[in-house]
């Protein structure tokens, strides 16, 4: 438990400085770039792991929907939603392989289709 504990503090460290780093660039009038990318992956995986091991810890009275308890539950529940928000952790990967890293865009069909004309779903015609 300590471990774990140590690990999440460490990188909740890590994540407060890369945010301080960010924060900086953007005051210096230098947007952020795809280094914002990596940050909210890393943010929402902590998030899940952070909430999880609160209700670890907290036993199996932590299911519980009433009182105090119910906060941790609620947390737990609410923490998969930052893989979600502000863009899905699959997209900011992407993002990182293709402008970070190098790699190739993955191929598309529909590139050159403006989006009003793409057909989605159960759209006929």
């Amino acid at each position: 438990m300590r471990r774990r504990l140590a690990d999440l503090y460490l990188r909740e460290r890590a994540l407060e400085l890369l945010g301080a780093r960010i924060r900086a660039t953007t005051r210096a009038g230098v947007g952020p770039g795809p280094v914002g990318s990596v940050a909210k992956p890393v943010k929402a995986q902590l998030t899940k792991e952070a909430a999880e091991f609160a209700f670890a810890l907290s036993g199996p009275g932590a299911a519980a929907w009433d009182g105090a308890d119910s906060v941790l539950a609620d947390t737990l529940s609410r923490s998969r939603q930052a893989s979600i928000a502000g863009g899905t952790d699959d997209i900011q990967r992407n993002i990182i392989g293709e402008r970070l890293l190098g790699l190739p865009r993955e191929p598309g069909v529909d590139r050159s289709v403006p989006f009003r004309d793409l057909r989605v779903g159960t759209q006929s015609g």
